[in-house]
């Protein structure tokens, strides 16, 4: 059922400090600091370990058609980083992720001119850059890209009255994690250390955050091969480099 794993760990960290009825925590707060850390997960931990976060978005039938010579396209609402883009016109061809400092080069050089079989693309202004000489409306492309989590926002009313609200998908009564079980624990640890800053019980904060981060470490260990950095940056373990075509 749908948030049953949501209400079970809230319930957890109830009964860790010691408010089973909610008189000191409402929902909405242990949900925001479940949340928050599922968030900060998402933006530290190596891709392979966010096998639920890493997605695709299509462009190439008639919800996102490519445009006849266009080469910039909007980057997905839940966008966090690239993994890769794959091309397609005859066939599938992955294409060459740039760095900015390469641009003039990939530009003056004739042997790198780009194709539908030579491809390029770079992130910049919101938007990828998609160098394939020139696009066609019968081309495609699959951009593949860890996302964003969905996240609490806070609002303040001219009042000063501060309301937390959901994002679709955020963590909720009828809404599970996104991220793997494996870090559930840790996001426990993360939501308790919180609720002891509230209670200006620093020492049990500083705790119980340092076993959040011992636990984030274990998983970490158990996925990258030490001296290897593969899978510990984004856009890790794609053929999408400039130095592997």
């Amino acid at each position: 059922m749908a948030g049953e794993v949501s209400r079970i760990m809230k319930q957890r960290i109830r009964r860790r400090v010691d408010d089973l009825n909610g008189d000191v925590f409402d929902d909405a707060e242990i949900y925001l600091w479940l949340s928050e850390a599922q968030r900060d997960i998402a933006t530290r931990m190596p891709d392979i370990t966010l096998p639920h976060l890493c997605v695709t978005k299509y462009w190439g039938d008639t919800s996102n058609p490519l445009t006849e010579g266009d080469s910039t396209y909007a980057l997905p609402n839940d966008f966090m980083r690239e993994r890769g883009l794959k091309y397609t016109r005859d066939a599938d061809k992955w294409a060459r992720r740039l760095a900015l400092r390469d641009l003039p080069r990939i530009v003056d050089s004739l042997e790198a001119a780009p194709s539908d079989t030579n491809p390029y693309y770079w992130l910049w202004n919101g938007q990828i850059n998609l160098e394939v000489g020139e696009v066609a409306s019968t081309d495609a492309f699959t951009f593949y890209y860890v996302k964003y989590p969905a996240d609490y926002t806070v609002s303040v009313s001219t009042s000063g009255a501060e309301s937390l609200d959901a994002e679709s998908g955020a963590i909720a009564d009828d809404t599970d994690p996104t991220i793997s079980r494996m870090y559930f624990r840790a996001m426990e640890e993360f939501a308790v250390s919180r609720c002891m800053e509230v209670r200006r019980n620093l020492e049990a904060a500083n705790y119980f955050m340092g076993i959040y981060e011992k636990l984030l470490a274990e998983i970490k260990a158990r996925y990258v091969i030490p001296g290897d950095p593969a899978d510990d940056f984004p856009a890790d373990g794609v053929p999408t480099r400039t130095d592997t075509g």
